[in-house]
């Protein structure tokens, strides 16, 4: 969480609150009163405002709550942080229109009734769900993903009582979520209830991988794409969300028919032993790996050859043509002076079409000295380089064929 350059009074909640209209159903901003809850238990606007005022003071006088750090520093230290969060909130709500802040604040009212768990929990998913909002493409999925972890952290924790269950969930977080990247990880290892949530981290690890994997994540982003939550409507945000799984493959994904980890193994392999260029070539074609083993610099004299050996066969047959002296043979004088042009030979037109020939032949033989010599200073290591490229651009390619193939429904773009 970034630390902010400008001062925020945090206060500004409570007017920010004091904009709900509990009231009149005939002006902006209402919202009724009667279905106000805390966690099934009916409350009323009063209560609510009551105990966003004690989540505040509480910041402010760090006070000692249940759950919380015990120590003095420590617990100014845990209040600092979520005051942090609280901050970056109050900016985001700011942002948005009035009549969309209201079910966002009444969810931090709520907050101030509970235990430290709940301050924990609630600011964090309050600042996700919102800065969803104002971020990219990427960051909105990022977003997502990280939301979605969040909610198997929930999901796998033991259950306990309402007014418990928080700390189990704090206690899944706590236990694996340094490894699987889950939002408050800091904050759930301060968290006091913990220690009364027996879980093991192997079980833990399991039943997460089993709702995490490529397959759902893909399932996930393609959904959130289509309903539009991420991105926009149209074409760009498919064709992005193709842009981004390809940046973001897997280190370890493959697919069902086929082990890019066995190929890859066995490219290590033939490079352990300085396998020639001819090998490696051989290896990627039996298993149907397109593309050459060429470096960048020997493809470009590649062309260069290929330009050269078109230029010279395409004059050769212009003067065959010529030395037969028909009744076509101005045209093919024409044809001959046109093509020098092209060819950006123009500066031999009165030179000897024999001597223009000879010194083209000449030229692609140098050429094609060169292209041996440096074909034969490229490293073994460069080779294998330039194999894994390829190896990884099938990955590449087999990974988006699976996500057009499944989740994302082109027929919603």
């Amino acid at each position: 969480m970034p630390a902010l350059k400008q001062e925020v009074d945090l206060f500004r909640l409570e007017r920010m609150f004091n904009e709900i209209n509990f009231v009149d159903p005939q002006k902006v901003n209402y919202r009724t009163p009667s279905t106000l809850n805390d966690e099934g238990r009916p409350i009323n606007p009063s209560i609510l405002k009551n105990s966003l005022s004690n989540l505040l003071d509480n910041i402010k006088n760090n006070s000692r709550i249940a759950f919380a750090p015990s120590s003095d520093t420590e617990r100014k230290k845990w209040y600092g942080n979520i005051a942090l969060y609280l901050k970056h909130i109050l900016l985001l709500l700011e942002k948005l229109p009035v009549e969309n802040r209201t079910e966002y604040l009444i969810d931090l009212a709520l907050v101030g009734s509970h235990c430290g768990g709940r301050y924990i929990g609630e600011c964090l998913l309050t600042y996700q769900l919102l800065s969803g909002q104002m971020m990219d493409f990427s960051q909105q999925i990022l977003s997502q993903l990280s939301s979605m972890r969040s909610g198997i952290a929930a999901s796998i924790a033991p259950n306990k009582s309402d007014d418990f269950q928080v700390h189990a969930i704090n206690a899944v977080i706590a236990k694996i979520g340094e490894a699987k990247g889950l939002p408050g990880y800091d904050f759930a290892l301060q968290d006091k209830g913990i220690k009364y949530v027996q879980v093991r981290p192997a079980d833990l690890t399991f039943q997460f991988d089993q709702h995490y994997s490529p397959a759902t994540v893909l399932e996930r982003v393609a959904d959130e794409i289509n309903n539009h939550s991420i991105g926009s409507t149209g074409q760009s945000s498919y064709e992005r969300a193709l842009d981004w799984f390809k940046d973001h493959i897997p280190e370890d994904w493959t697919p069902k028919n086929r082990n890019y980890s066995e190929l890859f193994k066995q490219l290590e392999e033939l490079s352990q032993r300085d396998a020639s260029r001819q090998e490696i070539s051989e290896f990627l074609l039996e298993n149907d790996i397109g593309g050459s083993v060429i470096t960048p610099e020997e493809s470009r004299i590649a062309k260069e050859l290929r330009i050269l050996k078109d230029q010279y066969q395409e004059l050769e047959r212009i003067e065959s043509h010529l030395k037969e002296e028909t009744e076509d043979t101005n045209l093919y004088r024409e044809l001959w002076k046109e093509k020098l042009v092209e060819f950006q030979m123009s500066d031999q037109l009165s030179q000897k079409r024999e001597v223009i020939l000879e010194g083209l032949k000449t030229k692609i033989e140098n050429t094609l000295l060169s292209y041996g010599q440096l074909k034969q200073k490229t490293s073994s290591q460069e080779i294998v380089k330039l194999a894994k490229s390829l190896i990884e651009n099938e990955r590449k390619k087999a990974f988006l064929e699976e996500i057009v193939e499944n989740p994302l429904d082109k027929t919603k773009k």
